[in-house]
């Protein structure tokens, strides 16, 4: 019979992760809550779409220039990490590539996943702010998606905290989720 650890590794170590959800909002980029800010870059994102778009509009366009400058492309695997000087809230944004939104599958969430967790384990990130990736019915349910995230980042010894960033209406499939895996998760401010 595996142990508890075996089960859920994390949680001998430092306790149960806990997750709080926001939504996409510059009030929730000026919160000094996080290590740092992790967002999903897709091939076609000219300029960055979402909650990325948000960041890099914080950042006067930052992120933009970046990609603009090749420095990023989205692609699958593809991870920048932009070191922010001069501001108390905001020390590090990181892009993620996730590929072409077009082809976008279980099994692109599943590589972008395994980059996540990479690169918050290379890191020692112990809090972090990530976008939730949103994908359509006909790619991966919502349930399963959060389910799937969740247990991974569960994976994660160092975290402690994860604020996951999505539009109101996908709260109660993540708390949910979270839930189900024992994970505390409360709507933050």
């Amino acid at each position: 019979m595996p142990s508890p650890e075996a089960a859920h590794p994390a949680e001998s170590r430092r306790g149960a992760l806990r997750f709080r959800l926001f939504s996409p909002s510059l009030e929730y980029i000026d919160l000094d809550r996080t290590d740092a800010l992790v967002c999903t870059h897709h091939e076609e994102d000219r300029p960055l779409q979402g909650f990325a778009g948000l960041l890099d509009w914080r950042l006067h366009g930052a992120l933009n220039q970046r990609v603009k400058d090749g420095l990023v492309s989205g692609k699958l695997d593809d991870t920048l990490l932009y070191p922010v000087s001069g501001r108390k809230t905001l020390r590090q944004v990181i892009l993620i590539g996730g590929g072409p939104r077009s082809n976008f599958s279980r099994e692109r969430f599943e590589a972008w996943l395994d980059r996540l967790i990479r690169v918050c384990k290379g890191l020692s990130l112990d809090r972090v702010g990530l976008e939730a990736p949103l994908f359509p019915q006909s790619i991966l349910d919502e349930r399963v998606a959060a389910h799937t995230l969740i247990s991974a980042l569960n994976r994660v010894e160092a975290l402690r905290e994860v604020d996951l960033v999505a539009p109101d209406q996908y709260h109660a499939t993540i708390r949910s989720s979270a839930g189900a895996l024992s994970n505390p998760c409360e709507t933050g401010v």
